[in-house]
């Protein structure tokens, strides 16, 4: 009994990915300023910003053209989507 309710969206780092083809028209599509590229050995996490919410992604490949301060193009599996009850931070559903 969420409808019209607000509710925290959570996903994991590595269900946010990036999309070369920037068909932000995609579902789960979005553009986002790339604020930090931080290499962990076999993983890169980047750190996002949009206008309204920051998040972070995570490749097991380094994308060599996506670096701080450029926009990119990113894609959330809506399958791995969590949402959360703001006041009891429960998970819903």
């Amino acid at each position: 009994t969420y409808i019209g309710k607000p509710v925290l969206l959570g996903i994991r780092p590595e269900h946010c990915v990036y999309s070369p083809e920037k068909k932000t028209s995609a579902a789960g599509a979005f553009e986002a300023l790339i604020e930090i590229v931080e290499c962990m050995g076999a993983d890169t996490y980047y750190y996002l910003s949009t206008r309204n919410h920051q998040l972070v992604s995570r490749s097991t490949q380094a994308l060599p053209m996506q670096r701080a301060g450029q926009q990119g193009c990113f894609v959330i599996d809506a399958d791995r989507v969590h949402l959360f009850d703001p006041e009891s931070e429960l998970a819903i559903g």
